[in-house]
Formats: C-alpha cells, sequence, structure tokens
C-alpha cells in the first residue's frame, strides 16, 4: 500500500494520509484501488469513525482528483456512519466510486435507509425491496435475497449471512404431509383439534456452492 501526506487548504481540516491499496483480480492484475483515510501512519485496520474524514475526501477528490488517484480504474471507499448519514454516497460518480459499508457496522434502521439509496452507475438502485404484489424477491446487486430470522445476530464468531448457489442444498420429503383429527382430547371444551406430521431431511451436495461471512 502506498501512502501520501496531503496538506490541506480546507478551514478546519488537518493534514491526513491518503493510503492506495490494490485490488487484484485471480491474475494478480489491478482491477481497483481501496482509498483509505488516516489521521496517522501508525490507524491500522477497518477505516476510522473520524470526524474530520468528509473533509479528507473532499480535500482528495479537489486536490488530486480521481484519475490522479486510481488512474482508469475504480476507487473503493470504505465509509462510516457519518459519512452514510450524511449522504456523501450521493455525491461522488457511482460509475467510478464504489461504497463500502464495514461488516460490523450496526445496521440499525438510519443506515439501513442510507444503504437502501445507493445506486449504481446506470440510476439503479443496489438494493431492490421485495415486490409484495407480484412475490418477487428483494434484489442486492442483482442477486435474490432472503431473511431468515433463524440466523445468528451479528457478534464476534458468528455467522449471520450465508451466500452462493442455494440450490444445491437439496431438502427431500419422506411421506406426504399427515393431518390427524383428535375429537376426545378436547370434547371437555366442545372443540376439535388438529396435529400434522411431517418427515423431510435436507444436504448441502456442493459445499463450494455456498459460503458463510464470519463477524471477526
Amino acid at each position: 500500500m502506498t501512502a501520501a501526506r496531503l496538506q490541506t487548504d480546507l478551514e478546519g481540516i488537518p493534514p491526513f494520509f491518503l493510503g492506495r491499496q490494490p485490488i487484484l483480480d485471480r491474475n494478480g492484475a489491478t482491477v481497483a484501488y481501496e482509498l483509505l483515510f488516516r489521521s496517522a501512519l501508525d490507524s491500522y485496520g477497518g477505516q476510522e469513525e473520524n470526524p474530520d474524514q468528509l473533509g479528507m475526501i473532499a480535500n482528495s477528490l479537489m486536490e488530486m482528483g480521481l484519475e490522479e488517484l486510481t488512474g482508469d480504474r475504480r476507487a473503493f471507499i470504505n465509509f462510516t456512519r457519518s459519512l452514510l448519514m450524511q449522504d456523501v454516497q450521493h455525491v461522488l460518480p457511482p460509475e467510478y466510486v464504489t461504497v463500502e459499508v464495514p461488516a460490523d457496522l450496526d445496521p440499525d434502521q438510519d443506515v439501513l435507509l442510507a444503504i437502501r439509496k445507493l445506486k449504481d452507475g446506470d440510476g439503479n438502485y443496489l438494493w431492490q425491496a421485495p415486490d409484495l404484489r407480484t412475490g418477487e424477491p428483494g434484489q442486492l446487486l442483482g442477486v435474490n435475497y432472503f431473511v431468515n430470522q433463524d440466523m445468528a445476530d451479528i457478534a464476534t464468531g458468528t455467522k449471520p449471512i450465508i451466500y452462493g448457489a442455494m440450490e444445491r442444498y437439496v431438502m427431500r420429503m419422506v411421506r406426504q404431509f399427515a393431518v390427524r383429527r383428535l375429537v376426545e382430547r378436547y370434547a371437555d371444551y366442545h372443540q376439535v383439534g388438529f396435529v400434522g406430521f411431517a418427515r423431510m431431511d435436507g444436504e448441502l451436495i456442493d459445499t463450494s456452492a455456498v459460503k458463510h461471512l464470519v463477524m471477526a
């Protein structure tokens, strides 16, 4: 990763460091750059929740420009909660900039609302809500998604998200769904009960087809 000390002329924005980290494809070719803004050289890991981050981004784009920073390649910028709340993502050109939302960002209602407003270079929403009229599922980046309340909560070591070819998970019903009518059991209350039985099993026949996200 290369870093350059940027002196700023914007009032109230102190000097900072800009890191440019290449993103490679499977052949080792550079396809994009992740831009990291730091207030000190010893700041590592994810993006800092820095109150001056908006000024850092603005200064970098005005002083140097995206072409100088990334050439003809796409820029990935890790957005903190404060940037999402300020709608900064709508100012950056979507055809050149990809907004990264950290996995450890608490997805409260305000954050989800900000993410729902993200668009691609053609003006299409990246996050398409489910259509209750047609029954079409929601989509994220053109891929169908489903909410399962049985998934683990976001916490260290948990697996709250799975992604892949779900059709590679095969389910088998051993017998047809059976229903029994219970007359005497609830006769004292002048009621009739019903109980159903189903025996099912399932297996992921291709373990490489589905991946899960493990929270750090």
